[in-house]
């Protein structure tokens, strides 16, 4: 559905909020701006809690541009989370790892790197990435932007060339009151049940007309439920069985 259809759908079919006049200014409770200010939150609250949207095809979002010596990058302002990287033109992806394994020594796997140089690589391809380095604020001290650290740093080879990423993010643009054609990004399966969200907020004032905490608070139920339910559905897309992890990770294929 597009703004327009959504804006209709929250105004008179949730809020219940129309105009019987005739002329003169209208009476309706909140404007369209409000509205879909609102639709804009809920967007971006549902594709947060949910992780719903995933993305491995917008460049914008999902290229890294690895320059020499440099193992951190700020990912886009609109990623949740990394699922994957990959170096353009490997086969496999690199793996993930966190901060702690990469600064405290363990049984490394030979499958990644030389068995002594955990700790201390030289500059060269990167094999592995971690997320947990700390999160960081763009320039206007809002949007939290994923920094990506990768190990080891890439040498002057490495210079230019590209990580692709697969990415959980949230909506790119926002929502205009003046742009009603703009086509959301949320499944349109859930489109209807984000905007109980919109609902609740608009009824949370203190205002004799527009409030009403018991309906704010029933809308606000019915969006909870939701997100979980697309939730358990995004994560059903990612689940895979566990197998047997013959010849690495402590297993040989000698009998």
């Amino acid at each position: 559905m597009i703004l327009g259809d959504l804006l209709d759908e929250l105004r008179h079919n949730i809020l219940r909020d129309s105009s019987d006049l005739i002329a003169g200014s209208p009476d309706i409770l909140w404007d369209n701006e409000t509205l879909v200010r609102y639709i804009d939150q809920a967007q971006k609250r549902f594709a947060r809690r949910s992780l719903i949207i995933r993305d491995g095809d917008t460049a914008s979002v999902t290229r890294i541009t690895l320059a020499t010596g440099v193992d951190e990058y700020a990912c886009h302002s609109s990623v949740i989370a990394i699922i994957s990287a990959r170096l353009t033109g490997e086969n496999g992806d690199m793996r993930r790892i966190s901060h702690t394994a990469n600064q405290v020594y363990d049984q490394p796997d030979s499958w990644y790197w030389d068995v002594n140089s955990q700790v201390s690589m030289p500059d060269g391809k990167p094999l592995a990435y971690y997320t947990d380095e700390e999160v960081k604020t763009d320039n206007t001290g809002h949007a939290q932007l994923v920094s990506m650290k990768v190990y080891p740093k890439p040498s002057a080879a490495y210079n230019g060339q590209i990580i692709n990423l697969r990415v959980v993010r949230g909506p790119l643009a926002t929502l205009d009151p003046n742009n009603l054609s703009a086509e959301l990004e949320i499944p349109e399966n859930w489109q209807l049940e984000m905007l109980y969200w919109a609902a609740a907020r608009a009824l949370d004032v203190m205002d004799r007309d527009a409030g009403d905490a018991t309906r704010s608070d029933r809308f606000m139920a019915k969006f909870d439920r939701a997100v979980n339910e697309a939730a358990i559905e995004a994560k059903r897309k990612l689940y895979a069985k566990d197998r047997w992890g013959f010849g690495h990770n402590g297993f040989t294929w000698d009998r």
